[in-house]
């Protein structure tokens, strides 16, 4: 008895099994969350600060390194570009997740059937039938490749024929089916494939647009650096013409007063005009140069080419000797070029992975619950007199036979299907299997590369900051030869051509010295490019 007092009603089991079906249908119109695709993306943008206005024209534009790299970084047409190729990569994550969008799919029809009867017999013997339907279902996907629908219908039919009990019927049912890939198409890895590929695609953009950012902002170093330099070359050339022409005032003091002979004065004519010459190369040389850093940090409008450029950073910089095993290891793992790397074989991984599960049978497991209804005008001979009379009964009566659950009808099955040979399979298999091999093998490459370039940016700063340091020494012992070149002018000891020749190597040793701080600096960049850190060491963050 207690048994019986807990066990729950035929009606009552009845409207659980609705009240499931329900609650299936409300989780197909809710969101997937593990296959939704992100809904943000750290895509890659500006740098954090603003970009500067460049100055109208008749100001100038004061220009330190930081703001160089925040007008290149916002106008940097080629970065713009590239800003276009990552809200694609985007939007395909985003269209790669609609594999998970529940379907909606609604229809009607309407029929007419004439039966027709021979010649030979009565026309009366043929009969019309009349129906109308409409369905709607809801179709969605599930992670671990399973389909769910779940699906209503409702039809009418009318007909003349003789002898039909029920006339007009209406017939209504409900039904829940699953279909789940047991073998071929099975498992979260195989279905969410495509979003996983989209979204490592997305990945690869964002390290590219790093890649291109570090080299923007490389750009931007060399080319500030060598409008620093062409401007120190000036200054050099404009001193060495300075002393020549000191000299030749001298020399042309010292012919007036016969103490040396006149053809010392062509000399230092001579070494006038060609110093005259030199400097109005640096100069054109220095413009060029202003021109080409007005292009990088992203100059259009013509107002603007015409703003002169100060650079107010000095070219003096702090010796760096990094350690080279730990300066590999950062370059390995930081070097856009690597994580691209190692993203795309990733993905050809789980392409390979997709791939070998189209290899096996198609076998499939499928099941359905639903419940039917029936109503209709139904003809009935009254047990007493035999009189015919009509009992009505409508859609409504039919649709609540269907929430009442009253007839409940289910089915179980499998399905199998060998592709025999299945060489395209086997085919795409081989590919995908190429594909991660040949990867594999870049990726070798990749490092051999990296650390080839590594060891190299370090010998460069290791050679750099010992040639800056002989070339300051150069520069004062040179420095130092003139004085005493011409303390022995003074004396009588030495001529205007030998002051000359000794000035020459002064400005010899400072163009050097020149040189050598520009490539130590340029060194420094290739060293923070080499191990994929130039952004950091500039403070510089892809903001999303």
């Amino acid at each position: 008895m207690l048994y019986d007092s807990i066990t729950p009603s035929p009606r009552c089991r009845r409207e659980r099994i609705v009240a499931w079906i329900a609650a299936v249908a409300l989780s197909m119109l809710a969101p997937i969350a593990f296959a939704q695709a992100p809904e943000v993306i750290m895509a890659p943008s500006a740098p954090a600060q603003a970009a500067p206005a460049i100055a109208e024209s008749g100001g100038e534009l004061a220009l330190d390194l930081r703001t160089a790299y925040a007008l290149a970084l916002s106008r940097n047409l080629d970065l713009e570009l590239l800003r276009y190729d990552l809200a694609d990569t985007e939007e395909e994550v985003r269209g790669a997740g609609g594999i998970f969008d529940p379907a909606l799919l609604a229809s009607t029809a309407a029929r007419r059937a004439q039966t027709a009867v021979p010649k030979q017999l009565p026309s009366s013997l043929g009969y019309r039938t009349d129906g109308a339907s409409a369905s709607v279902s809801l179709e969605q996907l599930l992670s671990s490749g399973a389909s769910v629908s779940l699906g209503t219908s409702l039809a009418r039919t009318d007909t003349d024929l003789t002898g039909v009990t029920t006339n007009p019927r209406w017939d209504s049912d409900l039904t829940l089916a699953v279909r789940q890939p047991l073998l071929d198409g099975f498992g979260p890895r195989v279905t969410t494939a495509s979003i996983v590929l989209a979204s490592q695609a997305r990945e690869r953009a964002t390290w590219g647009f790093r890649r291109s950012a570090m080299l923007v902002v490389q750009g931007v170093d060399n080319a500030f650096w060598d409008l620093v330099g062409t401007r120190q070359v000036i200054t050099v050339k404009e001193s060495s013409l300075a002393l020549a022409g000191k000299l030749l005032a001298d020399t042309e003091e010292r012919v007036k007063l016969d103490e040396l002979p006149a053809v010392e004065l062509a000399q230092a004519k001579a070494t006038v005009a060609a110093r005259e010459q030199d400097l109005i190369t640096a100069r054109n040389a220095a413009g060029d140069q202003e021109d080409v850093l007005r292009q990088i940090i992203g100059v259009v409008a013509d107002a603007e080419w015409a703003v002169p450029v100060r650079t107010t950073e000095p070219l003096e910089a702090s010796a760096l000797t990094p350690e080279l095993p730990e300066a590999i290891a950062t370059a390995l793992e930081s070097r856009p070029e690597m994580q691209q790397q190692k993203l795309a074989i990733t993905s050809a991984e789980l392409a390979y992975e997709v791939a070998e599960n189209a290899l096996r049978p198609s076998l499939d497991a499928s099941a359905s619950l639903g419940f039917v209804g029936a109503a209709g005008d139904v003809a009935l001979a009254d047990a007493e007199t035999g009189e015919q009379r009509v009992s009505s009964g409508g859609a409504d009566d039919a649709v609540e036979q269907v929430v009442s659950a009253d007839y409940p009808e289910w089915s179980v099955g499998l399905s199998l299907a060998i592709p025999l040979g299945n060489r395209n399979a086997r085919a795409a298999l081989a590919q995908r299997r190429n594909a991660v091999q040949r990867l594999g093998a870049g990726q070798t490459a990749l490092r051999q590369s990296i650390t080839r370039e590594v060891r190299s940016a370090v010998r460069g700063l290791i050679d750099g900051i010992a040639s800056v340091n002989a070339a300051v020494t150069a520069t004062a012992l040179a420095q130092t030869n003139l004085e005493a070149e011409q303390a022995k002018l003074g004396a009588g000891l030495s001529t205007s051509y030998q002051v000359l020749k000794v000035q020459e190597d002064l400005a010899t040793a400072q163009l050097a010295e020149l040189r050598a701080r520009i490539a130590y600096r340029k060194a420094l960049t290739a060293y923070a490019v080499s191990t994929g850190t130039l952004l950091e060491d500039r403070q510089i963050r892809i903001a999303p």
